[in-house]
C-alpha cells in the first residue's frame, strides 16, 4: 500500500505545528488575563471560571498529544489485519 505522505526528515506537518503554536499561545495568554486580580470580581463565579476552563485546557491538551502521537505513529491495513 502507497503512503498517504512520502517519508522525509520532518513528522509532523507546519500546519499542525502552526496551529499547536497558535493555541499555546492562545491559552496563554487566557489564563494571564483569567488570573490577573482585577478581572476577578466575586469569588465564587472565578473559581467556577477558573475550574471549568482548566478541565477544558487539559481536555485540548489530551486530544492534540493524541492527534500529535497518531500521526508519528500511524499504522496501516496489515497491523490490523493480524
Amino acid at each position: 500500500m502507497k503512503p498517504v505522505r512520502p517519508r522525509h526528515g520532518r513528522p509532523y506537518s507546519p500546519l499542525m505545528m502552526l496551529l499547536t503554536v497558535l493555541s499555546t499561545l492562545g491559552v496563554l495568554y487566557y489564563g494571564w488575563f483569567l488570573w490577573r486580580p482585577e478581572n476577578r470580581g466575586d469569588m465564587l463565579p472565578w473559581l467556577l471560571v477558573i475550574t471549568a476552563e482548566s478541565i477544558l485546557v487539559l481536555h485540548g491538551l489530551a486530544a492534540m498529544w493524541t492527534i500529535l502521537v497518531g500521526y508519528r505513529d500511524r499504522r496501516d491495513w496489515t497491523y490490523y489485519a493480524t
